[in-house]
């Protein structure tokens, strides 16, 4: 049930007649999952931050890092 998504097609021009090509996918996915995915990433950062996991050279998608 987590990763359950309904997948739709959206059209890419604005007006016309629809063609595969012009079309791209879209996932929707259950509320409750991407909250419960957001919360165990601010733990595990965290968790990881408080107990010097990463290294101070590892700086690639860490926030406030530059």
């Amino acid at each position: 049930m987590w990763k359950l998504a309904k997948v739709v097609t959206l059209n890419k021009l604005k007006a016309g007649i629809l063609h595969c090509d012009q079309t791209r996918p879209m996932s929707l996915l259950a509320t409750h999952s991407k909250l419960f995915e957001k919360n165990m990433l601010e733990r595990l950062r965290y968790w990881a931050e408080t107990n010097r996991l990463v290294p101070a050279e590892q700086s690639g998608f860490r926030p406030r890092c530059l």
